[in-house]
């Protein structure tokens, strides 16, 4: 009878010890799930938003690259003349750079309790999103990447939004502090007759150029554009292969698309 006791008591005591794991097992994997649901939430509201941006963005840069920064002195040059049409592109490029960076500050604000990391796409465009703010790719300080980024958000219907180009441009010629927060990126394009400028623009735009072709490979959203390899030097794809991709984004895939043969 002792044993029968005993024999009940450790069933007991090993089914419940079993009890306790299944549910910690099953809560583990609800947490995972939920983590996971939530990215992918966060990713299908924000993820095409990014990338067009990134692609209008991309595009204009690649426009530069390939007439050698030619049109920039125009727009740096028309702001003393009062040239119009000169100073709306002027204009519309510090829009695109700031338009990009407005929609990395929107999923960061949405995103601050959520882990974009458990799903695959999320956790490389943490990645690119780190990358291009890294001292070796960004092309001014990270604290004005944001204001700039921020200064063009509004919450209307519920959510958070930016700028069009035109409320932009009234705002920035308008009285006020917003221009001023913009004078590194305007100084980065007056001071572009400098060489080794030009570079850090390119490299900026090597690096969104992989970031597109990486989370957008069907170019379902952006448009699918060839490189400018040429326009690089020596040392800029040397950096870029050493010291950004293998470091940075590993998992880039045909990095010499981007960079040439020469290395």
């Amino acid at each position: 009878m002792n044993a029968s006791w005993l024999d009940l008591l450790g069933a007991a005591a090993g089914g419940g010890l079993i009890t306790k794991l299944l549910d910690r097992v099953w809560k583990l994997f609800e947490r995972r799930w939920r983590s996971k649901k939530s990215a992918q939430a966060l990713l299908d509201r924000h993820f095409d938003p990014i990338l067009k941006t990134a692609d209008e963005l991309f595009g204009k840069l690649r426009s530069l690259a390939v007439e050698d920064f030619v049109s920039l002195r125009g727009y740096v040059e028309a702001e003393a003349d009062s040239d119009a049409g000169e100073r709306i592109e002027l204009a519309n490029l510090l829009y695109l750079f700031a338009q990009f960076w407005a929609r990395l500050a929107i999923l960061r604000k949405e995103g601050i309790f959520v882990a974009l990391s458990a799903r695959v796409p999320g956790a490389r465009l943490v990645k690119f999103m780190r990358t291009l703010e890294a001292r070796r790719v960004r092309i001014v300080e990270r604290s004005f990447e944001r204001i700039m980024g921020e200064s063009l958000l509004r919450f209307r219907g519920g959510r958070w939004d930016t700028l069009t180009f035109g409320e932009f441009a009234e705002v920035y010629w308008g009285e006020g502090s917003l221009r001023g927060w913009f004078e590194p990126l305007e100084y980065l394009f007056v001071e572009a007759e400098s060489p080794s400028v030009r570079q850090r623009i390119l490299r900026y735009g090597v690096v969104l150029h992989a970031m597109l072709d990486t989370l957008d490979p069907e170019h379902r959203v952006s448009t699918r554009r060839p490189g400018y390899a040429n326009k690089l030097t020596k040392q800029t794809r040397r950096d870029l292969y050493y010291r950004v991709f293998r470091v940075y984004l590993p998992f880039v895939r045909h990095v010499q698309g981007y960079l040439g043969s020469g290395r």
